[in-house]
């Protein structure tokens, strides 16, 4: 489901949607998703935030997905090239089960346009 899933729905719908690869991109179709599942302290389940992000992207205008596995890579680039503005909770496994953006770089991104 990582890897290939998005790219089944598209083809077997037949939306015509085109992957998504950089990092830049995968954070800017992501973070609406963002928005609406954040808690009132700034934390949003990771794989929900994914998996909504890439869901309104395929369906919407933009025509753009990404898979699981790609975002979270791209979740951890964006906050290795940006340790400040990224936070992260982990599970018992270590792996990123919530994430946090600083306020600026959601007013950063906000002001971006998505790419069509």
């Amino acid at each position: 489901m990582r890897e290939s899933y998005f790219q089944f729905v598209n083809e077997c719908w037949e939306f015509g949607g085109t992957k998504a690869e950089e990092v830049d991109e995968i954070i800017t179709l992501a973070m609406p998703a963002y928005l609406r599942l954040k808690s009132d302290l700034g934390y949003a389940p990771l794989l929900e935030m994914l998996l909504l992000g890439s869901i309104g992207a395929l369906g919407e205008s933009h025509r753009r997905y990404f898979e699981l596995g790609s975002g979270i890579q791209a979740v951890r680039a964006f906050q290795r090239e940006h340790p400040d503005d990224v936070r992260f909770n982990v599970d018992r496994r270590g792996e990123i089960r919530y994430v946090k953006f600083r306020q600026e770089t959601l007013r950063i991104r906000a002001r971006r346009d998505l790419p069509h």
